[in-house]
């Protein structure tokens, strides 16, 4: 239910967090504490494309560690920060 709401509003807003509360039947903390732990739900607008890479274990070990800096080659803006045009 997080995942469809954050695509219809761009983010996880409070009065989001209140309403998947309200609907599911628990306290928005709860709510709160789910959103907190999933990586793919945020508090803020993302911009226009968003990459992530695994950074677990199995991912190590089948060396993530050489994707890495091409992804931050490629990109002209800093890690995690949206750039000003919101790509």
């Amino acid at each position: 239910m997080l995942l469809y709401a954050q695509d219809e509003v761009g983010q996880v807003t409070e009065e989001l967090i209140a309403e998947v509360a309200s609907r599911c039947g628990v306290t928005p903390l709860q709510v709160d504490e789910v959103v907190g732990y999933y990586t793919m739900l945020h508090r803020k607008p993302l911009g226009k494309f968003h990459i992530q890479v695994c950074t677990n274990i199995a991912c190590m070990i089948t060396h993530n560690r050489s994707v890495r800096p091409s992804i931050r080659s490629m990109s002209s803006s800093a890690a995690r920060m949206p750039s000003r045009c919101g790509s």
